[in-house]
């Protein structure tokens, strides 16, 4: 009989202590393949590909592209794992929001969002990095098109896929210490968000494969990507994103008030604290054991969460995670 060999997948803790590194998921299957041509992006995706760069995470109607010599990565609309990404592509706008609030939040000293570059910083990173010529650049800049940003070395809480089981977690938690580092880091990113908040800044979707977890010495922290539908609330927002949100209230189950019927939470604190509730749901796993494949599904806010690992299954036949 053949053996098939099984990976144990990696501790997180292991993944944060040698400096996570970034890959291609273009041929991974459990993310939605891309249409084979996006016409309109040709010249930047063969400069990209070209130079070393690839994409390495993806979003509903993004994703980011990376290139491991670099500490920036740039996303690049239409490029994501939503049922029609292409949609997308050209609508600037969705990118030219996101910077803005990046900058309204760094301007007021948070430094837990990812850094941004303005529009003529990025024209001459793509020319001086010879990904395209400057017309091209200029134009998917000028555009927003392309959101050039510090690239977060770390771990995503999850990561999207765009199948049904939404949201895949790719580590091991090993020993309940993780488990309490990952807790600490959380929480200390609700209380960042709700110094934010009081400041009238809003992210609104603090969900898992928003939140990277980077390790600082002996610490984790937690980082927030993806402000497409944040709100600055002394200035106007676009009504896309207004009605996103008010939309996000209603799928997201922000608790109300049975009297007055006005939420008790805003967005940021319900779902970091669905956030920090899930942690304590994650399975704990021991180093030794045998190695075998095994998944399952819990709930986060009506959509799939799994958590794959090789551990135990071959010697309990019924996997059950109070087990672990």
């Amino acid at each position: 009989m053949k053996k098939h060999k099984t990976q144990l997948q990696p501790g997180l803790d292991e993944l944060l202590r040698e400096k996570y590194e970034i890959r291609c998921i273009d041929k991974d299957e459990k993310y939605k393949n891309l249409p084979h041509s996006y016409w309109v992006y040709d010249d930047l995706l063969k400069g990209l590909y070209d130079k070393g760069w690839f994409r390495f995470a993806a979003g509903f109607k993004s994703a980011l592209y990376g290139n491991p010599k670099s500490e920036w990565c740039i996303k690049l609309l239409g490029m994501g794992v939503g049922d029609n990404p292409l949609y997308f592509c050209e609508k600037g706008f969705y990118l030219e929001h996101e910077r803005r609030m990046l900058i309204d939040f760094a301007n007021l000293g948070f430094s837990f969002q990812p850094m941004v570059m303005g529009q003529e910083e990025s024209i001459e990173f793509l020319i001086s990095n010879e990904i395209v010529y400057e017309k091209q650049a200029r134009l998917r800049v000028e555009n927003n098109d392309v959101l050039i940003m510090e690239r977060i070395k770390g771990v995503p809480f999850a990561t999207q896929t765009g199948h049904f089981l939404d949201y895949v977690a790719e580590y091991r938690l090993i020993g309940h210490q993780t488990r309490d580092k990952l807790h600490e880091a959380l929480y200390e990113l609700k209380h960042e968000l709700l110094t934010a908040n009081s400041f009238g800044l809003l992210h609104n979707d603090p969900m898992p494969p928003n939140i990277i977890f980077v390790r600082n010495e002996k610490r984790y922290r937690a980082r927030l990507v993806d402000f497409e539908i944040a709100q600055n609330l002394k200035k106007r927002s676009p009504d896309f994103v207004n009605n996103t949100v008010a939309q996000q209230y209603i799928d997201r189950n922000v608790p109300r008030n049975s009297v007055t019927w006005q939420h008790i939470k805003n967005l940021d604190q319900h779902l970091l604290d669905e956030s920090i509730s899930f942690v304590k749901d994650l399975p704990i796993i021991k180093k030794s054991g045998f190695p075998a494949k095994a998944s399952f599904s819990l709930s986060f806010m009506g959509m799939g969460f799994r958590i794959d690992f090789e551990e135990m299954a071959n010697v309990f036949p019924v996997l059950n995670r109070k087990i672990f």
